[in-house]
């Protein structure tokens, strides 16, 4: 479901699935509790092959989130389809997560 991989100082988080919905939440969530930050200053959240994300899915997103040390607080969103993109910004968390193409 992701794949990790570090650049530089980033950890790139790559999600291979085009939906992430009530259905697999609980499987995202156990997937983001086992990423380790140790080496990292900021989270890349690669969304290029997300299609949709409902609720359950951003409120995954904000726990992972809430859960950083405020240290490492540091989450963009990359690449996100177009359907993602309208909802990060709808919901106003593109000042959150921002949004880099």
């Amino acid at each position: 479901m992701i794949s990790v991989e570090t650049l530089g100082s980033s950890l790139i988080l790559k999600f291979d699935r085009d939906r992430f919905d009530a259905t697999n939440t609980q499987m995202l969530a156990k997937a983001l509790e086992g990423i380790s930050l140790d080496s990292s200053n900021s989270i890349l959240l690669n969304f290029e092959k997300v299609k949709f994300i409902d609720s359950s899915a951003i409120g995954v997103l904000l726990a992972f989130y809430k859960s950083l040390p405020p240290e490492k607080r540091s989450i963009s969103i990359l690449r996100p389809q177009p359907a993602v993109a309208s909802m990060i910004e709808f919901l106003r968390l593109h000042h959150v997560f921002p949004i880099e193409s």
